[in-house]
C-alpha cells in the first residue's frame, strides 16, 4: 500500500525491543516470556494503514467513535491533520454530518481528506435495481471503492473508513463492511458496541465472526454510551469484559468503554440546530475519549494488523505484542478471584438483583 509506516509503528517497534531486552511490560513489572511472535525486524512497516470502524448494530454511536478516534490522534501526536484521512465509503445519508464538520473546522483537515459520500450511495430503490441488474454490478461498485480509498490513502499515513451500519449492511448488493474491508487489501476492522457484559460479549462474537469468515482481522473493539453508575458501569463492565477477552480472545483487545455525552444524542440529526448542539458537545465528547481509550494501542494494532492480517483470524498468534496491551484488564480479583469458589443460584441472584442486573 506504498508510503512509511508512521510514527505509531516505529514506537510499537521500539517498545517491543525495549521489552525484549528487559523482559519487563509497559508498566516495568516483571512478566513470564511470552509466547512465541514474529520479530517485529522481520516484518516490514506497512504502507499507509487502513483502519474500518463497524458499528456491532445500527445507532451505537460508530460515526462520533470516528471523530473520537481521528481527533484524539492528532491531539496526541500520533499523526497530523495533514497526515490522516477519514471516509464513510458506502452510505445511505448524503446529508453533511458531525465528523465532517469537526475535522474541517476544528482539526482542520482539508476537504479533499474527509469524504462524507463515498462513491457507494443506498438511495431509493438501489437495492431492487440493482437485483434487477439495472445498476453497476458488485465488482464494479467494489472496484470503485477500492480506487477512492486508494486515492485518498496515497495521500495519508492513516486513514479511517467508517463503515456503514454492522457488518452486513450492504449484503443485498455485495459491498458490506467486510466486503469493502477486503477489497481495501483485507483493512483490519474495529467494532464499536454497547455497554454491557453478555449482550456486548455475544454481539462482538457473532460480528467479528462475519468478518473473519471473510479473512478480514478484527483488531478488538470500543464500548460506547457505556453507563456510569450501577450493575453495567464503566468498572464493572470493564472487568467482566476484560476478563473475557483475556481468556477467550487474547489477540482482540476491549480498548476503551465510553461513557454517553451529553449533547452528542443529536449527533445523526439533519437539522442545523441539532448538529450545532453536536459540535458545541464535541469537544467534550474527545475529552472523555481520550481518557477513556487506550488510542495509540488501537492504531499500533491496526498497523500490526495490516503487515499481518493472517495473526487476528481464528487459529492465528497465540497473543498480541505484551506494548499493546495497556489497557488490558488485571484480572487478579474480583471475576477471576471467585474461580473455582461456585456459589449457589440463590446468593448470585440476590447480590445480582440487589445491583440492578436486568439478566444474566
Amino acid at each position: 500500500r506504498g508510503g512509511g509506516g508512521g510514527g505509531v509503528w516505529d514506537r510499537a517497534r521500539a517498545a517491543l525491543r525495549s521489552m525484549a531486552a528487559e523482559g519487563t511490560s509497559g508498566d516495568g513489572a516483571s512478566t513470564p516470556p511470552p509466547a512465541p511472535v514474529p520479530s517485529v525486524d522481520a516484518v516490514p512497516p506497512p504502507g499507509p494503514v487502513i483502519l474500518l470502524l463497524s458499528g456491532d448494530r445500527s445507532h451505537v454511536g460508530k460515526s462520533s467513535v470516528c471523530l473520537g478516534l481521528i481527533a484524539s490522534a492528532v491531539r496526541l501526536g500520533l499523526y497530523s491533520a495533514e497526515e490522516i484521512g477519514y471516509m464513510k465509503p458506502c452510505t445511505q445519508c448524503e446529508a453533511p454530518g458531525l465528523v465532517g464538520r469537526y475535522c474541517r473546522e476544528v482539526i482542520g483537515m482539508d476537504a479533499e481528506s474527509v469524504i462524507e459520500v463515498g462513491p457507494v450511495v443506498y438511495y431509493k430503490g438501489f437495492t431492487r435495481e440493482h437485483l434487477a441488474g439495472r445498476t453497476e454490478g458488485t465488482p464494479a461498485l467494489l472496484s470503485s471503492v477500492r480506487r477512492a480509498v486508494a486515492s485518498l490513502s496515497a495521500r495519508k499515513k492513516m486513514v479511517v473508513l467508517d463503515g456503514v451500519g454492522y457488518p452486513s449492511v450492504g449484503s443485498i448488493t455485495g459491498t458490506d463492511n467486510a466486503s469493502v474491508a477486503a477489497a481495501c487489501g483485507n483493512a483490519p476492522v474495529l467494532l464499536v458496541g454497547r455497554g454491557g457484559v453478555g449482550d456486548a460479549i455475544d454481539s462482538f462474537n457473532i460480528n467479528a465472526s462475519y468478518f473473519e469468515a471473510r479473512g478480514v482481522p478484527v483488531v478488538g473493539a470500543i464500548f460506547n454510551r457505556v453507563a456510569m453508575t450501577g450493575y453495567y458501569s464503566v468498572e464493572n463492565c470493564r472487568e467482566a469484559v476484560g476478563s473475557y477477552f483475556q481468556q477467550n480472545r487474547p489477540m482482540q483487545t476491549p480498548f476503551g468503554f465510553v461513557t454517553e455525552v451529553q449533547g452528542m444524542e443529536t449527533a445523526r440529526d439533519d437539522s442545523p440546530g441539532s448538529l450545532n448542539q453536536a459540535m458545541a458537545s464535541a469537544d467534550s465528547f474527545v475529552d472523555a475519549f481520550i481518557d477513556a481509550v487506550d488510542v495509540p494501542a488501537i492504531f499500533a494494532a491496526a498497523a500490526d494488523a495490516s503487515a499481518d492480517p493472517a495473526a487476528y483470524l481464528p487459529g492465528g498468534r497465540a497473543q498480541l505484542p505484551s506494548s499493546f496491551k495497556k489497557m488490558r484488564i488485571n484480572t487478579g480479583g474480583g471475576v477471576a478471584a471467585a474461580a473455582g469458589m461456585p456459589r449457589g443460584r440463590r446468593d448470585i441472584e440476590a447480590e445480582a438483583a440487589k445491583a440492578g442486573a436486568v439478566g444474566g
